[in-house]
């Protein structure tokens, strides 16, 4: 799993993929900017990840993040995989 933490809610998702022992690397970025899309091609191109969680919105921050480039970097640099792709989201 690759983990995408910019705050809080990225960082319990790590913590409870620790607790649960799920294998997962940690992209983690400062709480004040988005998630870092050229760190994520890096990763995404050196591994294969069944499953990508990312934070929507940090509230702790009021980052909003990318989340549509987010799923066409995956579909890019993962053809034939079909990850998913895991949010916790704002609403309008």
């Amino acid at each position: 799993m690759l983990v995408l933490s910019g705050g809080a809610y990225g960082e319990r998702i790590a913590k409870i993929c620790s607790c649960l022992s799920v294998p997962h690397d940690v992209l983690r970025n400062p709480e004040n900017s988005i998630i870092d899309l050229d760190e994520i091609v890096s990763a995404l191109s050196n591994n294969k990840y069944s499953n990508v969680a990312a934070v929507h919105s940090e509230t702790s921050s009021g980052v909003i993040n990318p989340v549509v480039e987010l799923g066409q970097l995956i579909k890019q640099h993962q053809p034939g995989e079909q990850p998913n792709l895991g949010f916790v989201f704002a609403r309008d």
